[in-house]
């Protein structure tokens, strides 16, 4: 008797991770601590802004406190189901900055960006040229005025934003499944300018799932 019991939960443990992996097609994954300055980021000196790798991490500086500077990732599409995740710090100004997602052009993406100085974050949506607040600036005491670790867990309308580790709050949006792009970004929000944040150890794991799937991050 033990033995037939046994033998059903092991088929039943086969059959299960059988269909697991039927569900999740594909996994890709990015990693990057900014030592190799040729591992794809944008190298750019501009009249507003300056994108360089810088002292084993990625610089954003922008000079023009009405505009937003931002580096996509080399990754491309970033997918259905993903998680990025990226070390930032302010090193000059009182800047917004964090990570661009379901980015399909320069007037259609989203935004999760925390302020350190104010020690708070924000979640918003920029289309057709226009900013929509899906989450207001909130204030979070995990929140530091040095390094800050941002985590966007997505799964196709649905995402969860972490800071340092600890979970801030969900959010449903809208999901475009052709060009959704990810990007790293700085904002002055007209403050005064220079403003400099440094990148460092980006991570991007991308799940290509099968239609209608629900593969929980």
């Amino acid at each position: 008797m033990k033995k037939t019991i046994y033998s059903l939960i092991v088929l039943f443990l086969v059959l299960f991770l059988s269909g697991c992996k039927d569900n999740l097609v594909e996994i890709k994954e990015l990693t990057d601590d900014f030592s190799n300055k040729k591992s794809g980021w944008d190298i750019s000196t501009k009249n507003d802004y300056i994108t360089n790798y810088e002292k084993n991490k990625y610089e954003i500086q922008v000079l023009n406190s009405e505009i937003m500077a931002w580096s996509d990732t080399p990754e491309g599409n970033l997918g259905i189901s993903y998680m990025i995740e990226v070390d930032v710090e302010v090193i000059q100004g009182e800047p917004a900055c964090g990570l661009l997602f379901n980015y399909v052009d320069e007037s259609d993406f989203y935004r999760f960006a925390i302020k350190p100085d104010t020690e708070s974050y924000s979640l918003h949506r920029l289309y057709n040229g226009r900013w929509y607040t899906i989450i207001n600036w909130t204030h979070s005491n995990d929140i530091n005025q040095g390094v800050n670790r941002l985590r966007i867990l997505h799964n196709r309308n649905k995402i969860k934003l972490y800071v340092n580790n600890t979970f801030l709050a969900s959010a449903k949006i809208e999901f475009n499944n052709g060009q959704n792009k990810g990007a790293l970004a700085v904002d002055p929000l007209g403050s005064l300018t220079p403003v400099t944040t440094y990148f460092d150890n980006f991570k991007y794991r991308g799940y290509n799932l099968k239609e209608n799937n629900d593969y929980n991050l």
